[in-house]
């Protein structure tokens, strides 16, 4: 072969490694507009973004300061799962397979960076004129290092769910309000939970199933219980848990270090309840 010819396929082979390279590491900036479906790449979300399906992510996932993200209650993907009875929500239609498959969330298989401000938050919510509780899933990621700090996410059935080993991440000063489940169900993942403010929740504001997580400084209120430790070895210092059925609940086994917590509960005859269609939680 002619050595122009050669040196032209090299170039051109170059060209599209660089041009595959790029699609790999560089975001696409996805703005106003909808979502759905599964996406390969990282990308940048700024504006309004309108979820109509689950949405699958093979990447890092960034959000501007000020970005919206709004679930319409229904999945165009018609996926889910269902989620085994514990003794609690036995009874709870949306932890069954139809629930998972006409509502959505958002998996991001990377990083979550979603920084937002107080005069700019982030807000996660229900795109719904009328929303409640459990019009959308959750918000799924396993990237070690993610950050969501200064959101609002709210009209959900469990908020936030960092999953793996994620002992960098970090979920501060968001607002988490009107869950069906929990505020934040941190698993085992020891990510850091730092000076959030967790409102209305069915289930608790905070759940621990095992790992190293800190749990410092929230203000957690109007929830069935503050914080639940299932597991492992989290520290928890210098929460303030205002009118809930239970304060900070540990099961046998977990061995968390504890201090500085304060617990204001709920009057006896509380009557506060957290609905889905004709299924309620209710305070005690």
């Amino acid at each position: 072969m002619h050595r122009r010819t050669i040196f032209i396929f090299v170039v051109a082979g170059l060209m599209l490694s660089v041009a595959a390279v790029a699609t790999i590491f560089l975001p696409t900036t996805v703005q106003n507009t909808g979502r759905h479906g599964m996406h390969i790449g990282p990308e940048k979300w700024r504006g309004t973004i309108t979820i109509t399906g689950d949405v699958l992510l093979l990447g890092d996932l960034s959000i501007d300061p000020g970005t919206t993200v709004r679930f319409e209650v229904g999945d165009d993907q018609h996926s889910g799962d269902e989620v085994l009875a514990d003794g609690y929500n036995d009874n709870d239609p949306t932890r069954l397979l139809a629930y998972g498959k006409t509502h959505s969330n958002i998996i991001v298989l990377g990083k979550v960076i979603a920084i937002g401000s107080k005069n700019a938050p982030i807000i996660f919510t229900s795109a719904s004129t009328t929303p409640h509780l459990a019009d959308w899933e959750a918000i799924i990621f396993n990237g070690d290092g993610s950050i969501i700090d200064s959101a609002v996410v709210e009209y959900s059935r469990n908020g936030i769910n960092p999953i793996g080993d994620q002992s960098h991440s970090m979920l501060r000063h968001n607002d988490i309000r009107h869950t069906m489940w929990g505020g934040i169900s941190s698993g085992h993942s020891s990510v850091r939970v730092i000076d959030n403010h967790i409102s209305d929740c069915g289930h608790e504001g905070v759940d621990v199933q095992g790992g190293d997580q800190i749990v410092r400084g929230n203000v957690i209120e109007d929830c069935h219980a503050g914080i639940v430790i299932l597991g492992g070895s989290p520290t928890v210092e210098n929460n303030v848990i205002r009118n809930a059925g239970d304060d900070i609940h540990v099961v046998a086994g977990a061995t968390p270090k504890m201090s500085g917590n304060t617990f204001v509960p709920a009057p006896p005859d509380s009557s506060r309840e957290w609905r889905y269609d004709n299924f309620a939680y209710t305070m005690y």
